[in-house]
């Protein structure tokens, strides 16, 4: 698969997070629910499990 310049999928495209909210914090998961910008300018809805 080709590569960009920094050195990820050339398909790959970032989404900046707009805002994001923690939803819940324990001592072996944390989740949140992050709202982000696509390429396209819309926006779109994350649910994030940190381990």
């Amino acid at each position: 698969m080709p590569k960009n310049e920094s050195g990820l999928p050339a398909d790959f495209h970032s989404e900046p997070t707009i805002s994001t909210k923690r939803i819940y914090e324990g001592s072996i998961i944390n989740l949140r629910v992050d709202t982000v910008r696509m390429p396209s300018g819309n926006s779109a809805t994350r649910e994030i499990v940190e381990h």
